[in-house]
């Protein structure tokens, strides 16, 4: 989902923006680290405050908002707001995305067979 992206948006001084409490934001934020991009989370699930204090420490910008609000629908008018300022990965609609849980889903298979 990013990938491709990096050096454009270090570049151009954009932060990655996802909606995401979970391993998603974590691996977004620890790649973002690697390569000096910020990154902000919108999130109205984090349930497990485990989850939002490792977001926390791994340097995550964390927008809590309530259940009712719908977090890609404000991404995405963030990013029409400011479209210099943000990099949004849209997980939920990312071909990369998909493409990649084809490639994980079979490593689970088969790690699964192998035992």
């Amino acid at each position: 989902m990013l990938q491709d992206n990096l050096q454009a948006i270090s570049s151009q001084g954009r932060r990655v923006i996802e909606t995401s409490s979970g391993n998603t934001a974590k691996a977004l934020q620890c790649i973002c680290n690697v390569n000096g991009i910020g990154f902000t989370t919108v999130t109205n699930r984090i349930r497990v405050s485990e989850s939002k204090n490792i977001l926390k420490f791994i340097g995550s910008d964390i927008v809590e908002v309530s259940k009712d609000v719908d977090t890609v629908a404000m991404i995405e008018e963030m990013t029409l707001r400011d479209p210099l300022a943000y990099f949004h990965t849209t997980q939920y609609s990312n071909r990369k995305n998909i493409e990649a849980h084809k490639v994980t889903g079979d490593e689970i298979l088969e790690g699964e067979f192998e035992n």
